[in-house]
């Protein structure tokens, strides 16, 4: 398809974003997915599409990177799409509509409120008064299942506001509608949403849904599914190599968790008791007009040094308590810093630190995370720069 370039927005780098003129197949993002993309390429210039959207006068942006040339305002553009992309997503957002749906029916206080199409998985995002379990997501993707093999139509209509609201069973969020004009998904006899989204012509066209995982408490939850069928063939390998570890069968894997949960539960609260009557080895250095507490721990509970190290440093406003939790096998180490109210603490300088290659955040004065770094040394070098 050849574009003419209206309006160029130069950006960083080899990046740009300009509005095309008249109609193309390019979809624009908007319904939880993302825009098309593709290539293009002019006398001038070529490189990639990595994004389609729209402006506030819904005219057509493509955002592109030059891999060659440089861009101009009435360039004429031959573009490209990914039409393997393309199709991925459609597929995912049909069988988004399809899930959901069937979600909906089955306990009719759920409801979606947002999505994250993917090319790989896609998430729902619902509010439910209520539990969600295993037995729910397995009926609903049985349900979801047998829809996708129904073959059923599905329809994408454009309908003045006014007719649209007068649809029966239309799901639509109307205070983000501005146009005159709304954009429908139809499954006849089974959905009917406004969806700006790209879809499949048919059920068929989904593939097999398979819900991955879910997270989340009353009323917030999110679902994640694929349609990779191979994940079906990978996960049952992997549950097989799981029952085998645990010796036991596979309707008796649910129970065993439960049991190691109930253990471990146990045992922190025998930890916590036994806390009182152990003394851990710290050490005090003065350095450069700073004191410090410090601990290196090898083979110790994490739940033990980091509770020792908070009492340290509790109801001391001049005290900085640093802890190297060492477990003596893995390449990353948990760590734990405390610095009283007394200095002001730059963490930036620490995630910064090449030296210490940290990963982490915290708040009140309390940093932890993972370090690759296990030298006291170094990390007070460290620490006396961002801490004064």
């Amino acid at each position: 398809m050849s574009v003419r370039v209206l309006k160029l927005d130069n950006e960083k780098g080899k990046k740009a974003s300009v509005l095309i003129d008249g109609d193309h197949f390019f979809h624009p993002e908007g319904g939880g997915q993302p825009g098309d993309s593709g290539v293009f390429s002019s006398d001038n210039c070529d490189g990639l599409v990595l994004n389609t959207r729209k402006d506030e006068d819904g005219l057509c942006i493509l955002d592109l990177k030059l891999k060659s040339g440089e861009l101009r305002e009435g360039d004429l553009l031959e573009v490209e799409r990914d039409d393997v992309r393309h199709s991925v997503l459609s597929r995912m957002h049909s069988g988004e509509h399809v899930l959901s749906r069937v979600m909906e029916e089955i306990r009719p206080d759920l409801s979606v409120y947002k999505v994250a199409v993917g090319e790989e998985r896609t998430g729902i995002y619902m509010r439910y008064d209520g539990d969600l379990d295993w037995d729910f997501l397995f009926e609903a993707e049985d349900r979801a299942r047998e829809v996708v093999r129904s073959s059923l139509p599905v329809e994408t209509l454009v309908l003045p506001i006014d007719e649209a609201k007068g649809l029966d069973g239309l799901k639509a969020r109307w205070d983000r509608v501005s146009d005159e004009f709304i954009r429908v998904v139809r499954i006849p006899d089974f959905d009917l949403i406004a969806c700006s989204g790209s879809h499949v012509e048919n059920t068929s066209d989904i593939g097999t849904l398979f819900v991955e995982s879910f997270k989340g408490s009353s009323p917030e939850w999110e679902v994640v599914f694929s349609l990779d069928s191979d994940r079906d063939v990978l996960y049952s390998r992997e549950m097989r190599r799981l029952i085998s570890r645990a010796n036991c069968r596979y309707d008796e894997v649910g129970k065993i968790m439960d049991r190691l949960g109930e253990e471990n539960g146990s045992l922190r609260k025998q930890l916590a008791k036994v806390q009182q009557y152990v003394t851990l080895p710290w050490e005090t250095r003065d350095l450069d007009g700073l004191t410090f507490d410090v601990l290196h721990s090898i083979g110790l509970p994490k739940e033990l040094v980091s509770s020792s190290c908070r009492k340290r440093a509790e109801g001391r406003p001049d005290s900085i308590v640093l802890a190297l939790i060492d477990d003596g096998v893995g390449r990353a180490i948990p760590f734990m810093l405390c610095v009283g109210e007394a200095f002001s603490f730059d963490s930036k300088g620490l995630l910064g630190s090449n030296e210490l290659k940290v990963r982490g955040g915290g708040k009140g004065g309390v940093f932890s995370g993972q370090t690759e770094c296990r030298f006291l040394d170094v990390w007070l070098k460290v620490c006396i720069e961002v801490i004064s």
